[in-house]
């Protein structure tokens, strides 16, 4: 349990880290001076975040990771919080349709493995996004789990995420 003091220690040789904590500044802070993760899970509820945190950033400048590589992501509101240059992994159980694009734009050129939950709508809104818009978008994707359409796709190559897209 990281709590008072324990959130302002460094360990200069972590590489992953679990968080089960309401996203606070100071948990940003704690994750900018260990630097060194490269695997990352958020298991904070979006429920116990608050819905207000979507609008506004907990922190003025993103925290940056430089060496994570997989994020499992169970709380979107941690994504604006953070840059993650090397991030090859994501999954993404609880998202809005209408992020589709800005993760593409944020991710789509590193992620060689997606994986998408089951997605909520925003009434008024709608967005199509196709397999082939995916193959575009994400061009280095070997592994793709979309649990919005009820399919699992696996995949070795590009190539055959576009010829599973033509079908």
């Amino acid at each position: 349990c990281l709590e008072g003091d324990a959130l302002n220690l460094h360990f200069p040789a972590l590489k992953s880290l679990v968080i089960a904590l309401p996203l606070h500044s100071t948990v940003l802070k704690f994750m900018q001076a260990n630097a060194t993760i490269e695997d990352l899970t958020v298991e904070t509820p979006l429920v116990e975040t608050g819905l207000h945190l979507l609008r506004s950033p907990v922190v003025a400048d993103p925290i940056m990771l430089p060496q994570l590589r997989t994020f499992d992501c169970r709380n979107r509101a941690f994504l604006p919080c953070l840059q993650l240059p090397s991030l090859t992994h994501l999954w993404m159980p609880d998202y809005v349709l209408h992020e589709l694009p800005e993760i593409a734009n944020s991710f789509g050129g590193t992620l060689v493995s997606l994986r998408l939950g089951l997605p909520r709508m925003q009434l008024g809104r709608p967005l199509q996004w196709t397999l082939n818009d995916v193959a575009v978008k994400f061009p280095r994707l070997r592994s793709l789990q979309m649990d919005e359409w009820q399919v699992c796709i696996s995949v070795s190559s590009y190539r055959s995420l576009a010829r599973c897209a033509e079908t």
